[in-house]
C-alpha cells in the first residue's frame, strides 16, 4: 500500500503568495527552496518497510506558482502549483486531508506557525510536528525563559522595562554586552547586540517600547543540536556549529549596535562532547513540558574554555531548521527514512546517539546557497 506524504513549506510553498515578488529577497527564496527540495529528494527515496513488504511513498509539495520562474525546474506530480486566486491555507488543507504524514515548515513570527498548525490539525492528524503546550512555550521566547529559569541552562533574560530598571540600579554593568531580540522572532531578524549603554540609548530612541526580550551576551561559540521526537522518546542528532556573522550598524544619532547574519553551519562537533550536549538538551526539553514532536532544534552557546563543555540555551525551535541540509549529508543512509521509521514504529525510542551511524567527515553548509 502506497503512503502519501505532504511537505508544506512556507516561503516557496505558498505562504508568501500575496507578497510582491520584488519584496522577497533571493537569499530568502533560496533558503526556502533548499529546505523544501532537500526533504522532497529524501522522501522520494523512502520506503514504508514496517509491514510485510516495502512500499513506496507518494510525495506532494504544493508551491507558489512564481517558483517556476525563480528556479530552473518544471511543475510535476510532486511539485503542484497553487492557485494564486485562492487562499493558500485552504489549498494546503485540501492536500492534508488524505495524507499519511505531513511536514510543516513555517516561522513562529506573529504566531504564524501555531495558526497554520492548528488549521492543518483540524483536517488531519498526520502532521509530524510539535503540539500544545510545547509549541506555544517555544514560539514565545519570553515564556520559554520563564520555564528555563535555571541560570546554568539559560542566560539572564529581561524585558525592556526590566532592563531599564536593572541598569539604573547597577551602574557597574555598563561594560556588559547584551542581545535584544523579538519575543516571537525567527532567524536573525530584529536582533541587536551592544553594550549596556548602547542598548539603553537604543531603547530611549524608540517611539514605543519594542515587544522584545534582552539577554546577557554569553562567551562561547554558537551551536545547535536537533532531535527527532516521537510519542515514545527522542533520538538526538550530532551537535553542530553555527556560522553567525556580526556587523556593526551606526544609527543617525551616532549610537552603534551589532546585528547578526546566519550564514550556515558546519559539523559535527567533536564526538567527546555529544553526550554532555544531549544531556543538556534533554534537561531543557523536560522543563518545557509535553507536546514536542517531530523535528525540534535547540540553539545554544557552547563554552569549552574550562575543558568541560558548558551549554546555555538561546532558543528552542519547534520546527524544521536549515541544519537538516547539513545533517542529511552526515548520516550514513537516508535521514528522513530514519525519521519516518521511528515515527511509525511502535517500539520505544530510547537509543543513544551512535557515532557509527554518522559518516566520519566534516561538512559545511550555507543557509542560502
Amino acid at each position: 500500500m502506497v503512503k502519501r506524504g505532504v511537505v508544506l513549506e512556507y516561503i516557496v510553498g505558498g505562504g508568501l503568495m500575496e507578497v510582491d515578488s520584488t519584496s522577497i529577497s533571493t537569499s530568502f527564496r533560496n533558503e526556502g527552496w533548499t529546505m523544501l527540495s532537500a526533504i522532497v529528494d529524501d522522501w522520494k527515496r523512502c520506503t514504508n518497510d514496517l509491514g510485510s513488504s516495502q512500499d513506496s511513498w507518494e510525495v506532494v509539495a504544493p508551491i507558489d506558482p512564481r517558483v517556476a520562474s525563480w528556479f530552473d525546474f518544471s511543475p510535476n506530480d510532486i511539485y503542484r502549483l497553487l492557485d494564486p486566486g485562492t487562499n493558500f491555507l485552504d489549498q494546503w488543507c485540501r492536500y492534508a486531508v488524505d495524507a499519511d504524514a505531513i511536514i510543516l515548515i513555517a516561522p513562529e513570527s506573529g504566531g504564524e506557525l501555531s495558526r497554520l498548525a492548528a488549521a492543518i490539525d483540524e483536517v488531519s492528524d498526520a502532521r509530524l510536528g510539535c503540539r500544545s503546550p510545547f509549541l506555544e512555550r517555544t514560539s514565545n521566547k519570553l515564556m520559554m525563559a520563564d520555564y528555563i529559569s535555571d541560570e546554568y541552562l539559560h542566560p539572564q533574560t529581561l524585558t525592556p522595562a526590566q532592563f531599564r530598571m536593572f541598569v539604573r540600579s547597577r551602574p557597574a554593568v555598563f561594560s556588559r554586552q547584551w542581545v535584544m531580540k523579538p519575543i516571537d522572532g525567527a532567524g536573525c531578524d530584529g536582533i541587536w547586540r551592544g553594550t549596556t549603554e548602547a542598548l539603553a540609548t537604543f531603547l530611549d530612541e524608540q517611539p514605543e517600547c519594542p515587544d522584545a526580550l534582552i539577554q546577557h551576551y554569553l562567551p562561547g561559540q554558537a551551536a545547535s543540536v536537533s532531535a527527532w521526537v516521537t510519542d515514545t522518546g527522542r533520538w538526538w542528532l550530532p551537535p553542530v556549529w553555527q556560522d553567525i556573522q556580526w556587523e556593526s550598524h551606526t544609527f543617525p544619532s551616532g549610537n552603534i549596535l551589532d546585528r547578526p547574519s546566519y550564514l550556515g553551519g558546519s559539523g559535527p562537533i567533536e564526538y567527546l562532547h555529544w553526550h554532555a550536549v544531549h544531556e543538556f538538551a534533554n534537561r531543557v526539553l523536560d522543563l518545557l513540558g509535553p507536546g514536542a514532536l517531530g523535528w525540534v532544534g535547540l540553539d545554544f552557546v557552547l563554552n569549552l574554555e574550562s575543558g568541560k563543555p558548558r551549554c546555555s540555551v538561546i532558543e528552542v525551535n519547534p520546527r524544521w531548521t536549515t541544519s537538516y541540509a547539513g545533517l542529511r549529508q552526515l548520516y550514513a543512509g537516508n535521514l528522513l527514512q530514519k525519521f519516518l521509521d521511528k515515527s511509525f514504529s511502535k517500539s520505544a525510542l530510547n537509543e543513544p546517539a551512535s557515532q557509527s551511524e554518522w559518516l566520519p567527515k566534516q561538512v559545511q553548509w550555507n543557509a542560502s546557497p
